[in-house]
């Protein structure tokens, strides 16, 4: 059985890596979420997650990054390996149902970024 767990290596906590991904990195854009996702030198995948400030209330700023986290540990298998990725949430997160989140995010790298890491 595969390990579903998130580790702290596999964090992003480092303002530097933050700071690379915002400039380096290929963007999605969704009307709710934005992925950015830049290559690193550790060999596996990495999560950042930030929540923007127009979701006003910390509970429910600190529920996305709950559900972000969940999803990325979930579905590691849909992130290529030795990638950086920064889930940006803004308001509309907290309306989608997890399937949502996946269906959209699947169609997202299946038109532009698993199409190309592939060949």
């Amino acid at each position: 059985m595969a390990r579903e767990g998130l580790s702290r290596q596999e964090r992003l906590c480092r303002r530097q890596d933050y700071l690379k991904a915002y400039r380096q990195g290929t963007r999605f854009r969704l009307p709710y979420l934005t992925i950015i996702i830049v290559p690193n030198r550790c060999g596996f995948t990495r999560v950042g997650i930030s929540v923007s400030r127009k979701i006003k209330e910390a509970v429910q700023r600190n529920r996305a990054k709950r559900l972000l986290r969940e999803f990325f540990r979930r579905n590691k298998n849909l992130f290529p390996s030795g990638y950086d990725v920064v889930f940006v949430a803004k308001e509309g997160l907290l309306k989608q149902t997890p399937g949502d989140l996946k269906r959209d995010l699947e169609r997202k790298f299946s038109e532009k970024w698993l199409r190309s890491s592939s060949d």
